[in-house]
């Protein structure tokens, strides 16, 4: 199973969900101006680190060329720990 996170830059945001509820999020959030940029990392089944797909501003969503992977686990204890503010 696929796992899908929206992400702030630092880190001090993480939600989790499918790709739909990622994208929905990200673009609400950002075209209310509650942050600039937002990253969708996307964690494949049995690959112990998510990579960077997307990144959403409110002008665009773009797709990353450079591969940045963060470690699963982490975005997974973040997503529980500080969830973006509803």
């Amino acid at each position: 199973m696929t796992s899908y996170f929206l992400l702030t830059p630092d880190l001090s945001h993480v939600a989790s969900g499918s790709y739909a509820e990622c994208i929905v999020l990200g673009d609400h959030l950002t075209l209310s101006n509650a942050f600039p940029l937002l990253k969708i990392a996307r964690a494949r089944a049995g690959e112990p680190d998510a990579t960077i797909i997307y990144d959403i501003s409110k002008d665009s969503r773009k797709q990353v060329r450079g591969a940045r992977r963060i470690i699963r686990q982490k975005l997974v204890r973040a997503s529980k720990q500080t969830p973006f503010p509803a």
